[in-house]
């Protein structure tokens, strides 16, 4: 399954993690209730229930029958971009689950192997992407190498020259063995 992140309606995390009332993060009664959009019971997340248009959920359902899941993300600024960051903000009450409130972790997601693909134009790609994959970790996943890796043009981090936009386009269609729309 391909998921196009962007086109869904996923609402920036409440921090629920340092909540006033301590962390509320993926407690039973954060559960979402709709059995179509939650059949397993595991999707717990207050954002979900607060925002009745939320997508997340398209995302958990599908995530909880996979074995495998690798994350194509882009790095902007030194860090993955905002798209990526509030998804992944958005499962971490996956982690809370059993990290915080000494649940076991979630059954489906026991055996489940994670990787990511970065690109990116100029800075700090490898750090990143080990960052990820310790993340990953946390969350329980198993993280084998070869799902794993990154794409820098350049490691001249100062590097922001139009020239160097356009070598990068051109050397990553070479890369994929084919053309990138202009």
């Amino acid at each position: 399954m391909l998921f196009d992140i962007p086109k869904l309606k996923i609402h920036t995390c409440e921090g629920n993690v340092s909540a006033k009332r301590g962390n509320r993060c993926g407690l039973l009664e954060a559960r979402l209730p709709s059995r179509s959009k939650n059949p397993t019971g595991h999707h717990r997340c207050w954002a979900s229930i607060n925002n009745a248009d939320d997508q997340l959920y398209v995302i958990t359902r599908e995530l909880f029958r996979s074995r495998v899941v690798v994350f194509f993300v882009s790095v902007r600024w030194g860090q993955t971009n905002s798209v990526y960051q509030r998804l992944f903000e958005r499962l971490s009450w996956i982690e809370n689950r059993f990290t915080t409130l000494g649940e076991a972790p979630i059954p489906q997601l026991r055996k489940l192997e994670a990787g990511m693909v970065l690109f990116g134009q100029n800075w700090n790609d490898a750090q990143v992407l080990k960052t990820q994959r310790q993340n990953f970790k946390w969350f329980g996943w198993k993280t084998p190498a070869p799902l794993s890796f990154y794409w820098q043009y350049t490691r001249d981090a100062e590097d922001e020259s139009p020239e160097s936009y356009l070598g990068a386009v051109e050397e990553f269609g070479e890369l994929i063995q084919t053309e990138l729309p202009p």
